[in-house]
């Protein structure tokens, strides 16, 4: 569940960030944080699958709260509800 949701929260950031991005904004402090999340899911995500559950619901919490956190500062900035 929470790789899922980490997952979620990660692709409307992407979404989001590609909208700034078309808008030429310059964003790549959203863009740093946002590839931090998606690499600290993956992660989650390789230990998940070798079922080395230690710590793998951290990591994607993590991975969500990264993602949440640039999500909303693209929301804000994009002026989305």
């Amino acid at each position: 569940m929470s790789l899922q949701r980490a997952g979620a929260v990660i692709s409307w950031a992407q979404l989001l960030l590609a909208e700034g991005q078309r808008r030429n904004w310059p964003l790549s402090a959203e863009e740093n944080e946002l590839k931090l999340a998606e690499k600290t899911l993956d992660e989650a995500k390789v230990k998940w699958h070798e079922f080395n559950l230690e710590g793998v619901r951290k990591q994607a919490d993590e991975a969500y709260l990264r993602g949440a956190k640039v999500k909303e500062a693209l929301r804000r900035r994009l002026g989305v509800n």
